[in-house]
């Protein structure tokens, strides 16, 4: 094929004008290598507009569940022994909490005390 008429072609493709048997025809000189995609401007405009579009974001709900089941996996995945640990998370404040009522204890009796002795 000519290369004006390759041009004709890709000129009628262009302005939408081309029947699927040319649209055909287009497509075998593509993989010829006959034409340069750069050359189609249809193809130029889809591509810029799919660089313009934004990517699709997850809902909140879709996030939640998501959370929930690796949570399950998580505690499905752990190791089940006949004697285990508390969890440190619910241990923590437990003794910081029995930490400060004795060391409050400690300072409390040590003030009675020392206001019941009287200097000799």
């Amino acid at each position: 094929m000519e290369r004006k008429q390759i041009d004709e072609l890709v000129a009628k493709y262009n302005e939408g004008l081309a029947d699927p048997a040319e649209i055909k025809l287009i497509e075998e000189l593509i993989v010829a290598g006959e034409v340069d995609l750069a050359s189609l401007h249809e193809l130029a405009l889809l591509d810029e507009q799919i660089h313009k579009m934004e990517g699709a974001s997850p809902s909140l709900s879709l996030d939640d569940k998501f959370y929930t089941a690796l949570a399950d996996e998580k505690r499905a995945s752990r190791k089940t022994n006949s004697f285990s640990f508390p969890s440190l998370n619910s241990l923590f404040p437990r003794l910081a909490m029995a930490a400060v009522l004795i060391l409050s204890g400690f300072a409390v009796g040590y003030f009675c005390n020392h206001h019941n002795k009287k200097p000799k």
